[in-house]
């Protein structure tokens, strides 16, 4: 069974580097083989300004609001939306919505050391996908902002319920069944450590990432809590199916490890985006090779997995759930098509193949179906 962190509030101090991470000797030691699930301070304090923001209030995918914690959040903080941190990112955010993400997933980098004071952490520089910490500049304003809302005071006292979502992750959904049946259905990915990243904030933006130091790998996973329920499933359904929030970034890992020997004949394939994706959805995010490509087969694990762990009753119901919800919610032309053939040819595959033996078949069938109308 692998060992779990529940981190909240840092206590490293930190040290500066030229690369985006440095993971020293103590570091490795520390996590290698750990998969942490972490509420963060600084995380947290960005996720309030960013529903704060008027981008924030008016997108309906940056931050979940149907909850008892948003209304907190508004209770605590909204008379501090004028302030000019919150002006300040909702400038970066009006017109490029994608750049929230960064910044959250730069906060990763900072803490709040025992001074009230945000740092840099000791091993991380730059967790975002730029090239620069993209919250550097903005530590002023966002430090003003903690010290006029006595945000460390509140976060503290919100301890009991970060935990309880964290240990929902941990302990109902499960994590361990999840990484054991993907190393099991994969050859083993070059990963060292995994660490889930969340607020009871965030909605639907999730992304994942991958830092590389000193011959150790390590994957973050920025996703949301799954506040939704499903009364016309089991409990047990119910939390598998909660449970894809979690499941389909941490598969990423999996498939790219795979998936990279076969990258010049994906980029073959999709030449015509018009044919998979409908661009008036969500999937219209997914217009490269890889991206549409690993999307495709990351949804498709989740029918794999149900297979696995589904109580027999529900498991049509779920799989049909699953089929609905990436063609007429998310825009994924060629889904169903697609998930019917890779059940079929799991279910049917010799007794000792893996889900990385059916890559093959797998890329045959998007070039098969690239020249259907």
């Amino acid at each position: 069974m692998r060992r779990y962190l529940i981190l909240l509030i840092g206590i490293i101090l930190f040290a500066s580097c030229s690369t985006p991470v440095k993971f020293t000797a103590d570091y490795q030691a520390k996590y290698n083989g750990m998969t942490t699930v972490e509420i963060p301070e600084v995380y947290e304090l960005v996720n309030i300004v960013l529903a704060l923001t008027q981008t924030g209030q008016k997108d309906n995918y940056i931050i979940y609001k149907n909850s008892d914690y948003y209304k907190l959040i508004w209770s605590k903080f909204g008379s501090y939306k004028d302030e000019p941190i919150v002006k300040a990112i909702d400038k970066l955010i009006e017109n490029n919505v994608f750049y929230h993400m960064e910044l959250k997933m730069d906060a990763y980098s900072y803490q709040i050391d025992n001074d009230n004071k945000i740092i840099r952490k000791k091993y991380f520089n730059i967790t975002s996908r730029q090239k620069s910490n993209t919250l550097s500049k903005l530590i002023p304003k966002l430090q003003d902002f903690a010290c006029k809302t006595n945000f460390t005071v509140f976060y503290k006292s919100n301890l009991k319920h970060y935990t309880s979502q964290i240990s929902y992750f941990t302990d109902s959904i499960n994590i361990d069944d999840m990484q054991e049946w993907l190393s099991l259905n994969f050859h083993n990915p070059p990963y060292n450590s995994f660490k889930v990243v969340f607020s009871p904030l965030i909605d639907g933006w999730q992304s994942a990432i991958t830092f590389s130091n000193n011959r150790f790998n390590e994957v973050h996973m920025h996703i949301r809590y799954p506040y939704y329920s499903d009364s016309n499933l089991s409990p047990k359904s119910q939390t598998l199916k909660k449970g894809n929030i979690l499941f389909t970034e941490l598969n990423h890992a999996y498939i790219n490890a795979e998936r990279k020997k076969y990258n010049q004949r994906i980029y073959k394939i999709f030449d015509d985006y018009s044919k998979w994706l409908d661009y008036s959805k969500s999937s219209n995010n997914y217009r490269t090779p890889i991206q549409c490509f690993d999307e495709y087969l990351n949804w498709s694990l989740v029918s794999l997995w149900y297979i696995d762990h589904a109580p027999e009753n529900d498991l049509d119901k779920l799989i049909s759930l699953n089929r609905n919800y990436m063609v007429n919610t998310r825009g994924f032309l060629l889904f169903k098509e697609f998930d019917e053939f890779l059940v079929h040819a799991y279910r049917n595959r010799n007794e000792n193949d893996i889900i990385a033996d059916l890559f093959p078949s797998i890329i045959e069938w998007f070039e098969s179906n690239r020249n259907i109308p």
